[in-house]
């Protein structure tokens, strides 16, 4: 039986939507990326056309949104156990000493 495939996101370009194939493929869910052959026009045409789009199985689409939605959350603030100093979420190490979180 042949799975549907359904659209989970739209990405602005090809490298994005690899990044989050491979992403989703670490969790086991297959995509495929649609609309990405027009990138040789890069610089040529205008940045919506440009887009490529990510599709998985119906049955993994729950799944593959909450791991997007997650990479895209903004990331909380948290304090250095070191040093104490207030770092932004995105960042691994702290900016002031350079510990870990």
């Amino acid at each position: 039986m042949q799975s549907e495939w359904v659209r989970v996101s739209e990405a602005a370009h090809a490298l994005e939507a690899n990044l989050w194939a491979g992403l989703l493929a670490q969790f086991g869910i297959e995509s495929r990326l649609v609309g990405g052959t027009l990138s040789a026009a890069v610089g040529e045409l205008p940045t919506d056309v440009m887009a490529v789009e990510v599709w998985v199985p119906a049955l993994q689409h729950a799944r593959a949104l909450a791991i997007l939605e997650e990479l895209h959350r903004p990331k909380s603030e948290w304090r250095c156990q070191h040093c104490h100093e207030l770092n932004d979420g995105q960042f691994e190490l702290c900016w002031q000493c350079g510990n870990e979180q």
